[in-house]
């Protein structure tokens, strides 16, 4: 499909992705629209934090709910008629899921009964490419540390009693938030095979930058840096901004995946132009680089020069482990050139830097303690 000829609806048009990919998209597709329950304002909200950048207000969202409004939902794609549906309507929080029953129960319903309402949907709209974002955090550490290599795929072969079996891809996670989107992910499989959908699903590594190429200052994405919704690299640049050691939980040795927002557009790009045939529900890894905890906040030691401080680990989670992603697909769409994290974490400081006096340190430090019961 080209490009400009694409009539994009995204899901969750008012949050971190969602924005940027409306700024992204808007002058290269026919036409874009945004649906979106504002819920991850109220969430942030919640729990004492907001955005650290002012979100522009002009915003022409649709303010529907994909949990309680799919009838709804459903009159707008009829009379939109997208070539493709970006999901990005999902509550992403790890340990907001985890803080207590309401938030963990919340979650869950939003994120799987809100995919399946719209798997539904679709149903009936086969023609539809979904594009729905996943994470690379449905292969938690228990799969990393037997070093598995994690395939670009919903199905690897093995050996099982001396036979050669295939199976669903492993996995294993450590978040009612990342349970949440395994769900999702076995159930977007499975309704593509049975009524022949079009999906892609992103399992999507850490996102980190301030904003896209040509993105003015009043167009600023949402920032988060609370112990709950924001990254790891954002809490690192707001600590090393206010001159407060990076907090590094535990060993620091905990190891992921990375992309910079600029190539998570341009992935998404990609993949609305080369959308996967009927029946298929097609995995895309969506990293470009491997880094430990430490390793980032070596990064942003080097830039301020800020101390480094070891705590203890409120998550349940092993420090040492293998990570052996598989991330080639992406390359194959011509992402060979990606954003470096060590060339972007500049511009990230420079950008809250103009927003220090907004920083509310309270919200910083973790606060919401997993616990992990060993029982014989």
């Amino acid at each position: 499909m080209e490009l400009q000829k694409a009539r994009v609806l995204i899901l969750g048009m008012d949050g971190y992705l969602g924005w940027a990919l409306y700024c992204y998209l808007r002058d290269k597709v026919e036409e874009i629209i945004g649906i979106d329950n504002y819920s991850r304002r109220q969430f942030v909200e919640s729990i004492g934090s907001d955005s650290l950048f002012p979100l522009c207000e002009d915003r022409r969202i649709h303010s529907f709910d994909l949990v309680k409004h799919p009838d709804i939902i459903e009159d707008r794609i009829e009379v939109f008629k997208p070539t493709t549906i970006i999901h990005f309507a999902e509550q992403p929080s790890a340990p907001f899921s985890m803080m207590d029953r309401e938030t963990s129960v919340n979650t869950q319903h939003n994120n799987v009964i809100g995919t399946l309402n719209l798997l539904w949907i679709l149903r009936e709209h086969p023609h539809i490419h979904l594009v729905k974002l996943g994470t690379m955090g449905e292969y938690s550490d228990w799969i990393y540390k037997n070093n598995v290599e994690i395939p670009e795929s919903n199905r690897i072969e093995v050996q099982y009693q001396g036979t050669d079996i295939i199976i669903p891809t492993p996995r294993w996670t450590g978040s009612f938030y990342h349970w949440s989107k395994i769900f999702d992910s076995f159930n977007m499989e499975y309704a593509c095979r049975l009524w022949g959908l079009s999906a892609t699903d992103l399992n999507q590594g850490v996102v980190y930058g301030t904003r896209i190429l040509g993105m003015a200052d009043n167009e600023l994405t949402r920032f988060d840096y609370d112990s709950y919704f924001g990254t790891v690299v954002n809490r690192f640049i707001v600590q090393a901004i206010v001159n407060e050691p990076l907090t590094v939980y535990g060993s620091g040795n905990q190891t992921r995946g990375y992309i910079n927002i600029n190539d998570t557009m341009r992935a998404i790009g990609s993949a609305i132009q080369n959308p996967p045939p009927r029946a298929c529900c097609r995995i895309i890894n969506q990293l470009t680089e491997v880094f430990s905890v430490n390793e980032i906040a070596l990064m942003v030691q080097q830039l301020t020069g800020c101390t480094i401080e070891s705590i203890d680990n409120p998550r349940c989670e092993n420090e040492k482990h293998t990570y052996n992603p598989t991330f080639e697909k992406l390359k194959k769409w011509g992402l060979s050139d990606p954003y470096k994290m060590k060339d972007m974490l500049a511009t990230m400081l420079e950008d809250v830097e103009k927003h220090k006096r907004q920083i509310n340190r309270d919200v910083i430090a973790p606060q919401t303690q997993w616990t992990e019961r060993n029982e014989n």
